[in-house]
């Protein structure tokens, strides 16, 4: 239980002492996490960075999109 404590906290003093963009970057992180946990089939760090992948129906060209966001 400690630990889940500090990690709140970990993201708990920074928020209180963010500006309005630390603040929108911490929802981008929390949102990435968040959509980790809900959909499971990506990895952290392409739902950290918003990555879309797209496969082609032939399945020899992937493409990835990344919104152009201050996490990138």
């Amino acid at each position: 239980m400690s630990h889940e404590c500090d990690s709140i906290k970990d993201f708990q003093n920074p928020a209180e002492s963010a500006d309005v963009t630390e603040l929108s970057d911490l929802s981008g992180i929390i949102s990435g996490l968040k959509a980790k946990v809900e959909q499971g089939n990506h990895s952290y760090f392409s739902s950290l960075l918003q990555l879309n992948k797209d496969v082609s129906k032939q399945g020899t060209t992937l493409t990835m999109i990344m919104p152009d966001t201050p996490l990138d």
